[in-house]
């Protein structure tokens, strides 16, 4: 009888599993939703908050170009890349590639370096390139910058040191701006105002960076007019090259190193050597 009185009732125990696994299923439920919740936090903090957003542009390596400038179209540069709906300028969907290519097109530099410095800082670490050359004009010598403009006129006695690096072969290869010479032009240079366009100033400073870089040495470099493409290379040799500034050079240089190597050194030649065109150069 006593076995009887303490035996669990099959309907107690079916109570008691019901319980326990409706207890499990509500701790289930819950760890779920908290999970749920978790989740969501951490994607705002991530995307949604302004802890990730780029708050800070640490430029360094500029001498020439204003920091202001360069934080300018960076701001731009990182407004095109908004995401929708991710706060605009967050550090883990920069493309540090369109950055770079941007400032390279747009601010003339050699070469840009980006960091991403978690949670905020963007870190751009620039290296200039030459963007200034002489102007010699009847005799006057001006500095231009990269937008055209004349920054500044030099004394008979700074005119005659600059030009001394004109007696140097190795002139392409140092920092110092480089100097061209145009034979004939509309309107004498004024300091302050537009000498040339941007365009042509640009591709100027593109075709000394190119042949120093190649290391071709001559004396002077020449054009006609501010419009011309043919570029005369005073040579120390008793010859002119002729390049054309508005196509590549290498292709034009290989050719003209090639030409050396193979012409017939019995056939003198006086005056120049045209490698305008890839493959073909004619002398005289």
């Amino acid at each position: 009888m006593l076995k009887k009185l303490f035996e669990k009732k099959k309907e107690e125990g079916t109570f008691v599993e019901h319980k326990m696994k409706t207890r499990f299923e509500q701790r289930k439920t819950v760890i779920f939703m908290l999970t749920i919740i978790a989740i969501i936090g951490w994607v705002y903090i991530f995307f949604g908050s302004t802890i990730f957003t780029v708050q800070t542009l640490d430029i360094q390596g500029t001498e020439i170009l204003e920091r202001g400038e360069v934080a300018v179209l960076v701001n731009e540069l990182l407004e095109d890349q908004r995401h929708w709906p991710l706060r605009e300028k967050n550090i883990f969907f920069i493309n540090n590639d369109l950055i770079i290519s941007g400032l390279k097109e747009t601010l003339f530099v050699e070469n840009v370096i980006v960091d991403k410095i978690y949670p905020n800082i963007l870190r751009l670490k620039i290296e200039e390139r030459q963007s200034s050359l002489y102007i010699l004009v009847e005799h006057s010598l001006y500095e231009i910058d990269r937008h055209g403009i004349v920054t500044d006129e030099f004394s008979d006695a700074e005119e005659e040191e600059i030009l001394e690096r004109t007696n140097d072969p190795r002139a392409t290869r140092d920092t110092n701006a480089p100097i061209l010479k145009i034979r004939q032009v509309s309107n004498i240079p004024i300091q302050g105002q537009e000498f040339a366009s941007e365009f042509r100033t640009e591709t100027w400073l593109d075709t000394f960076k190119v042949l120093g870089d190649l290391g071709f040495g001559y004396r002077n470099a020449v054009l006609d007019y501010t419009t011309s493409s043919k570029l005369i290379l005073d040579m120390f040799e008793p010859y002119d090259v002729y390049l054309d500034i508005l196509e590549p050079l290498e292709p034009q240089i290989n050719g003209f190193y090639t030409f050396l190597r193979v012409r017939d050194t019995n056939v003198p030649i006086y005056e120049y050597i045209d490698a305008r065109v890839p493959g073909k150069v004619f002398f005289k």
